[in-house]
């Protein structure tokens, strides 16, 4: 089992699967269920099969359009409208994931490099109420900082953060933390290692 996941992980990249972090769900008159994204892995078609993270909602692609270009395919680094069949737009929000079926790992466990910035005025410890933004999505998460008990101002550790929901993730996936009580961004880095229990 833990072989199919790495496998899953490893698929899961730039040069094979999609993954397209939802901003906008909208439905135009006429053309169903329409959302947008910037691609950021894999490529997708017209008629492709793909799913919905959370959830493994299955929906297909009725169409294609990006800079008010129809297209058939498009690949990663791409804005991009996908027409989408088999959901309503209204069960689809900003910080969902379209994605290749079965390609993807989700975890709600994450370990990551953590630089604090040096403005802040006062360390970074599990104390406190945080939201993780990854790709377009704003997670509620809790904050473990491993290897000593906070990390100050102007320097790097590391922390486990725990998300509210699964989420498609990759190692060297980008996020950044913020805490919501004191409305203020600490910092932020890479996810280094997921869950894949």
């Amino acid at each position: 089992a833990l072989d199919q996941v790495v496998d899953r992980v490893d698929r899961g990249n730039d040069r094979g699967s999609a993954r397209l972090w939802v901003d906008r769900a909208f439905a135009p008159a006429g053309a169903g269920t329409v959302v947008t994204g910037t691609l950021t892995g894999g490529s997708v078609a017209v008629g492709d099969q793909l799913e919905l993270a959370p959830g493994s909602r299955g929906v297909r692609v009725r169409g294609l359009q990006s800079h008010h270009h129809d297209l058939q395919t498009v690949g990663p680094g791409n804005r991009v409208a996908v027409n989408l069949t088999g959901i309503g737009h209204a069960d689809v929000a900003r910080g969902d994931v379209l994605v290749t079926p079965d390609a993807w790992h989700e975890s709600s466990i994450i370990d990551a490099e953590l630089e604090v910035l040096a403005d802040l005025g006062h360390p970074v410890s599990r104390r406190g109420a945080y939201l993780a933004y990854i790709g377009s999505g704003e997670f509620p998460a809790r904050v473990r900082v491993l290897q000593q008990s906070e990390i100050k101002p102007g320097e790097k550790g590391s922390v486990r953060l725990y998300l509210n929901r699964p989420v498609p993730l990759l190692p060297g996936d980008r996020y950044v933390l913020r805490e919501s009580g004191r409305d203020e961004t600490v910092g932020g880095g890479q996810i280094l290692d997921i869950d894949t229990a």
